[in-house]
């Protein structure tokens, strides 16, 4: 097809500048000699399209903007331009990972009771224009960069409906 692919380990910033444990698996697309940060799996507020991996990238992505800055040989951080400034998303080495590297980070987020995805109850969907989410009782539609819409879920009547509207999961 002309380009490789490589997941390589991550951390998910989101609080302030503290570095959390590598939990995240981030994918890498290779075409030619350049190689791009193809992230399809954080969820949230994220790039829905690559982003090539060169110092000062910057790209609007449905009314959001992101940026790359390397951090020493191997690392980067993206960036979000919130509107209340820059916040930083994700640090992540490229160096090479094997399977077996992601055994341990899986493990924690399955099974830990303080992992974000057994504490809490995640959905998380993108759209053409956006995205769609919940966090626990919190429901989010996000278009072109905008929230348009930010309520509680109030119910399991209320989450059914929610669950099969936006995400197409019925029978819940």
């Amino acid at each position: 097809i002309g380009y490789q692919t490589r997941s390589c380990l991550a951390r998910v910033i989101n609080r302030g500048d503290c570095l959390p444990p590598s939990l995240h698996r981030l994918s890498l697309v290779e075409i030619g000699n350049s190689l791009y940060l193809a992230d399809v799996g954080l969820g949230g507020t994220a790039p829905a399209s690559a982003l090539k991996l060169e110092e000062g990238t910057q790209k609007d992505v449905l009314g959001e903007r992101f940026s790359l800055e390397q951090d020493g040989k191997l690392c980067w951080m993206l960036y979000y331009h919130a509107s209340d400034g820059l916040k930083k998303l994700i640090h992540f080495n490229i160096s090479p990972q094997l399977e077996v590297d992601f055994l341990t980070a899986n493990y924690y987020c399955a099974h830990a009771p303080d992992s974000l995805f057994v504490a809490n109850r995640i959905v998380s969907l993108r759209k053409p224009n956006g995205r769609v989410q919940i966090f626990n009782d919190t429901f989010k539609l996000v278009e072109n960069g905008i929230t348009v819409v930010e309520r509680t879920v109030d119910s399991d009547e209320d989450r059914r409906i929610v669950l099969g509207k936006y995400f197409g999961i019925e029978g819940y």
